[in-house]
């Protein structure tokens, strides 16, 4: 049996008078890896910024695209994937996402919970060190033919699960973010550095990897996508 993947887009909601423009979108590329790989892409509309349980229940693994906001389902996603042993693969806001989820957890360890996911993350993002922390040099621009140009070396841990899917101890991977984690949970484990230090992967387990750049750009990482059909 084929390999359901669910692809979580990013959203603009809210940010309009004009209610027509809230918007979920998918990126081509994303879908085009998985289909290189044999599996079957299949966005997932949220509602309002939210995903019914039941839904997420018939994906057999997630992939988190990149974007501009964390949404109430990025959480749920990642909440869905810890806990059921799925795989996962976020990049760029997807890796965002799953640091923050693990960083809310950490939160509502030592501040107890609010009895809401997303009220626990906006809790911790107000708390000292919950932010995103602004980088210089990884926003490249992105031109159709041009991939190699948009791309950075990331140094990746040895024998790390990363290491392990590519093969490689650096890659060349494309950058296009503003925004970086300065520090993880300590559930989490940081395993792919740019130059600059800035945190590129992290890891929870074997089944759940975050990567700060964008390897859907090409079939150059298309090992990396390896991970979303790794069973339990």
């Amino acid at each position: 049996m084929e390999t359901l993947i669910g692809v979580v887009s990013p959203a603009r909601l809210g940010d309009d008078p004009n209610p027509r423009k809230d918007e979920y979108y998918f990126g081509n590329n994303y879908g085009n890896r998985i289909y290189d790989k044999g599996g079957i892409p299949l966005g997932i509309l949220p509602s309002d910024g939210r995903i019914s349980e039941t839904v997420l229940e018939k994906f057999d693994a997630f992939l988190l695209m990149g974007g501009h906001k964390v949404w109430p389902y990025h959480l749920q996603v990642v909440h869905h994937a810890v806990t059921t042993g799925k795989p996962l693969l976020g990049i760029c806001l997807g890796m965002q996402s799953i640091c923050h989820y693990f960083k809310t957890l950490d939160y509502v360890a030592e501040n107890g919970s609010t009895g809401d996911l997303a009220d626990d993350y906006l809790a911790m993002r107000a708390a000292p060190g919950g932010k995103l922390m602004r980088v210089e040099g990884h926003q490249m621009e992105h031109l159709r033919g041009q991939e190699d140009a948009t791309k950075q070396s990331v140094f990746l841990t040895p024998c790390s699960h990363i290491h392990r899917l590519t093969g490689q101890d650096v890659i060349y991977a494309g950058s296009f973010h503003k925004f970086a984690v300065p520090t993880v949970s300590p559930r989490l484990t940081v395993t792919g550095r740019a130059e600059d230090g800035t945190i590129d992967v992290v890891e929870y387990g074997e089944k759940v990897l975050g990567v700060q750049f964008h390897p859907e750009i090409d079939q150059k990482l298309l090992s990396l996508f390896d991970i979303l059909f790794e069973k339990a």
